[in-house]
């Protein structure tokens, strides 16, 4: 089956992966393909049209993200958990760059497949939200929560808090210290399942870092605003 979906996925390259000389010429190409084309977009594999019955059957929460190739090819991918915290894909779409209109087709491909308005009310999507990525939810998703991957987030602290009170080395015990009590503390956010346990951790998060303020930089605790917690 696997290997079907790749086989088709390399046909369908083939056919309609063309660079356009901007966005909105490739979303109205994929909005004219002929039938039988967007019958291979909509089953892009056997895998995706099982996927996509369980996914409607479970928590409309759907993850979308990017990998690349060793061969420079950008491949989109989607997944959810299902019922057993197992990493359930969705879909892939193999194409040359991250541009608003090639995430505006794969999306439109899973929408195609049964993710609609009317199956799927209160769907939510995580991504980095990247803009042209952003963009493409809003378009093909209007109806859906689109909300900040936390291990993007997450990714980002470092360089955050750097830019906020210098660069981190080995022997600044505080800062460290301090950074990695603030990341736990946004994790347990994260993980909250009530809106007033993820604001008491994001507010524990902040006081962390006015306190470490406080001691290296007293000045700088009204001014200071690193993170919208």
């Amino acid at each position: 089956m696997y290997s079907e979906s790749v086989m088709e996925v390399s046909l369908l390259a083939e056919r309609i992966v063309e660079e356009p000389e901007d966005d909105d010429e490739w979303v109205d190409v994929f909005a004219n393909l002929p039938a039988e084309i967007r019958a291979e977009v909509r089953g892009l594999g056997t895998v995706i049209s099982k996927t996509i019955v369980q996914f409607l059957e479970n928590v409309h929460i759907l993850y979308v993200d990017v990998c690349h190739s060793s061969e420079k090819w950008v491949i989109l991918v989607a997944c959810f958990l299902d019922g057993n915290h197992h990493i359930q894909p969705v879909g892939f779409y193999i194409c040359p760059s991250e541009r608003r209109s090639y995430w505006t087709v794969f999306l439109h491909m899973i929408k195609l497949a049964g993710v609609t308005q009317e199956r799927a009310p209160d769907l939510v999507v995580f991504s980095d939200q990247d803009k042209g990525l952003e963009e493409a939810v809003g378009s093909v998703f209007p109806w859906c929560e689109h909300t900040p991957c936390a291990v993007h987030r997450e990714r980002h602290f470092q360089e955050e808090w750097q830019d906020a009170h210098g660069k981190l080395t080995i022997d600044k015990v505080d800062a460290l210290r301090a950074l990695n009590q603030m990341v736990i503390c946004y994790r347990k956010a994260c993980l909250s399942v009530t809106r007033e346990e993820c604001e008491e951790w994001l507010n524990k998060a902040g006081m962390l870092e006015r306190n470490y303020i406080a001691q290296h930089s007293p000045e700088r605790v009204e001014a200071m605003n690193m993170c919208n917690w």
